[in-house]
């Protein structure tokens, strides 16, 4: 029984170096996948921030003609 319980005891310490070093990778692996993330993010963000810009002034544009067109059927509706 004692043989055992040592041999478990074993089988334990080394699960838990291996989650240890499991953990220790993962740690590495994010620091040296953070610049890589955060470019990605801030491309991503830029891209989005020039399409709403390009959105708002296609509105605005198309707001104008239509303010024009409506100008234009009551000027013709006077007639």
């Amino acid at each position: 029984m004692t043989f055992l319980r040592r041999l478990l005891g074993i089988f334990v310490m080394i699960a838990g170096l291996l989650g240890l070093l499991l953990s220790l990778a993962g740690i590495a692996g994010i620091w040296l996948a953070r610049p890589i993330v955060i470019n990605s993010l801030n491309t991503t963000i830029d891209t989005l921030v020039t399409s709403v810009d390009t959105i708002v002034k296609t509105l605005g544009i198309t707001s104008e003609a239509l303010g024009a067109t409506i100008d234009s059927v009551d000027a013709l509706s006077e007639v």
